[in-house]
């Protein structure tokens, strides 16, 4: 195979990483090696899963291995990149073969990693799948990721990088609450799963201009006037800013044993949707007009339902709550 570099999708003052998920042991290490050399800024990492179809994704110790792996190499980069203006890794995909066990592996990763799912439509000697075939799986995993240096990978990935104030797809979608009474989190699921477009995400969920009349303390903390937030069926507001943001994430402890939720939340906090967030980017959850908050019930992600009371919450991308 040639070993000219190329890069569909990152330059060399960047870096970001590749996940390759559902390939056997025959082609996982081949395939990561062998992308590894033909694109030029990014990291490729791969870990076996199992050689059954069926059972591709139902045994978790590949996805918890391949987390802990993007977690990982993600806190290494960040503590390289302290200071620069592009955090690193500068993107995350996680590349998959496509199956009907799938949404076990997507669950792990949560709304942390952009999925790029893979599927050759074609099989191998003697009924194997594609798969365990490296001249299939290189070919039709470089096209995947090519893909997604356009149309809406691309759209989704300058729209978070945009960092609107009334961004449906930074909100901490597991907190926010419908007009049909559900949660945003089942639509973001629905886009990762492949069920629904990422452009019908938060669509007919008009945000709303708030000035320092009806949003008075907020702009007092953190300055500013007149910015469009989206606000959900209690009535509370998801007002974001870059002042004063409540961090840095914590980090994972060497050696430690850490389980598949932990990992989900750590890097869910450093990245929605494969593209990078602030470390502590927060939403202020608040209602207008100075009222303060009563008990108002939330879901933590790390402590469970938590009542809060006070003039406001702060939400993170990862729905850790925390209480001013």
């Amino acid at each position: 195979m040639p070993k000219t570099k190329t890069s569909p999708v990152a330059g060399p003052s960047t870096l970001g990483l590749i996940l390759l998920a559902g390939l056997p042991l025959a082609t996982a290490n081949p395939a990561a090696a062998t992308l590894q050399n033909r694109l030029s800024g990014w990291r490729v990492k791969a870990f076996p899963f199992a050689e059954n179809d069926g059972t591709m994704y139902s045994d978790g110790r590949a996805t918890l291995s391949l987390l802990r792996d993007a977690c990982d190499f993600a806190e290494v980069q960040r503590d390289k990149s302290s200071g620069s203006t592009v955090p690193r890794p500068s993107r995350i995909l996680l590349c998959y073969v496509d199956s009907p066990t799938s949404n076990d592996l997507l669950t792990a990763f949560g709304f942390s990693t952009f999925p790029v799912p893979v599927d050759a439509k074609s099989d191998w000697k003697s009924g194997k799948s594609w798969r365990f075939n490296i001249d299939t799986v290189v070919p039709a995993f470089m096209k995947a990721i090519e893909g997604t240096n356009e149309g809406t990978a691309k759209d989704v990935r300058l729209r978070i990088e945009a960092k609107r104030p009334d961004e449906v797809l930074l909100l901490p979608s597991r907190n926010y609450i419908l007009p049909d009474k559900g949660y945003l989190s089942t639509q973001f699921e629905a886009a990762v799963y492949g069920r629904l477009g990422w452009p019908e995400v938060g669509a007919g969920l008009a945000s709303k201009k708030y000035t320092k009349e009806n949003l008075g303390r907020f702009y007092a903390r953190v300055g500013g006037n007149r910015k469009h937030f989206h606000v959900d069926d209690r009535g509370l507001v998801f007002a974001n800013s870059s002042h004063g943001l409540h961090g840095p994430t914590r980090q994972l402890q060497p050696e430690v044993k850490v389980p598949a939720e932990d990992l989900r939340r750590l890097l869910e906090g450093l990245y929605r949707f494969g593209t990078p967030v602030l470390s502590g980017f927060q939403h202020d959850v608040q209602y207008e007009r100075n009222k303060d908050l009563a008990n108002e019930p939330f879901e933590c992600s790390e402590v469970g339902t938590i009542n809060v009371s006070g003039t406001h919450a702060n939400l993170y991308t990862n729905d850790v709550v925390r209480p001013t």
